[in-house]
């Protein structure tokens, strides 16, 4: 990345951004859908989600009118519905006249997708699906629709109850992996530039040069909220409790209260497991093969021909929370978890990933002042 150039634009005037963006980006961006704020593809800047703020608790989450602008209201889908679909065709087979199978792989369409307001952590999250699907082999349809993406990222100066971002220093301001970053200073935003391709956008947009203590009350506003952020904890010192405690009674209790529903794998930005489905016409002519989200949480998850190596839910939701804030860290290089707190908020039994970490390391597990 190329170091950052800051900017102001007042508040009134950020759509200029959006509607700097290039032709031909499906522009993807928070909108409020009835009783929530999702990503979604936008037509205009006039779609978005702007003066909501979200109120989020384990197992809830409330949206009400107030004076924020971009950032007050958390999206419950992340980047990841855009990049690793739920369902995609991967072949197609058909029967020719001659009754030979005529096979298909068909090209992923690349698709250019600017994605506008989207979170630190999501951008982090983005960067750890990255590393999922491109570090060793490159998945072609991930590649496509990650190849041609512009990010202009949002900091944090408000993080939610269920928020603990700072724990993976995946937050709450951005780092990396963003164009354009912006800061909600509720009458202006503070833009940085990243990118020379974030520059071309700003630069068809009348903005200002930002001063410097302006950066420093950013520096003050992004500590302030790394403090407020309760469930945040110190990461190395979780691992060692994680892999001390796997066989603890502890992990009878979120279990007992799972339903297997899967909620937390839909919503979270870094879960990236799925399965193929073979699918053919009755008259066994035309068939195709697909792939689509599968989840840790669901009882056929670990069926293997001949039995099935995590049967009960308490070796699932051992399973979830290990792989997310633990094992990742020797598969990947980074956890699996970016903090965004959307698995305990979507909960309909209000579990949290966190609790573990607390219940089983106690106050030791705390981050450093």
């Amino acid at each position: 990345m190329r170091r950052a150039r800051h900017f102001l634009i007042e508040s009134a005037n950020l759509s200029d951004i959006v509607d700097a963006i290039p032709q031909g980006y499906d522009v993807i961006a928070p909108v409020k859908q009835e009783w929530a704020v999702n990503l979604a593809k936008i037509d205009s800047s006039a779609d978005l989600a702007l003066g909501w703020k979200s109120d989020e608790h384990p197992g809830r989450y409330r949206l009400r009118r107030a004076a924020t602008g971009l950032e007050g209201a958390r999206p419950m889908t992340s980047p990841k519905w855009f990049t690793h679909r739920p369902i995609e065709t991967l072949s197609n087979a058909r029967r020719d006249e001659n009754g030979d199978w005529q096979y298909e792989t068909p090209m992923a369409p690349t698709v250019k997708q600017a994605f506008f307001g989207v979170r630190a952590c999501d951008v982090s999250g983005m960067l750890v699906m990255d590393r999922t699907f491109n570090r060793q082999f490159h998945d072609a349809q991930y590649d496509a629709a990650r190849r041609n993406n512009i990010i202009i990222g949002i900091s944090c100066f408000d993080p939610g109850n269920n928020c603990f971002c700072s724990t993976f220093n995946t937050g709450p301001e951005l780092k990396d992996g963003f164009d354009i970053g912006l800061s909600d200073f509720n009458d202006k935003y503070l833009i940085e530039v990243a990118t020379d391709a974030g520059a071309k956008i700003i630069a068809g947009v009348d903005v200002k040069p930002a001063g410097r203590r302006l950066l420093e009350i950013k520096e003050e506003r992004t500590a302030a909220a790394r403090r407020r952020m309760a469930r945040a904890f110190d990461l190395q010192k979780a691992v060692k409790v994680l892999n001390a405690n796997y066989d603890h009674p502890y992990w009878q209790e979120p279990s007992a209260r799972c339903l297997s529903c899967a909620n937390c794998i839909n919503v979270c930005p870094t879960c990236y497991c799925y399965q193929i489905d073979d699918k053919s016409n009755l008259a066994q002519t035309e068939t195709s093969r697909e792939r689509r989200w599968d989840a840790c949480q669901n009882l056929e998850f670990a069926a293997v021909h001949g039995g099935n190596f995590r049967p009960k839910r308490v070796d699932r939701i051992r399973q979830w929370c290990n792989h997310k804030l633990n094992w990742t860290i020797e598969q990947y290089g980074c956890a699996g978890c970016v903090g965004c707190g959307r698995c305990i908020t979507w909960c309909p039994t209000a579990i949290d990933i966190t609790e573990p970490v607390w219940r089983l390391g106690g106050r030791a597990m705390k981050l450093a002042a």
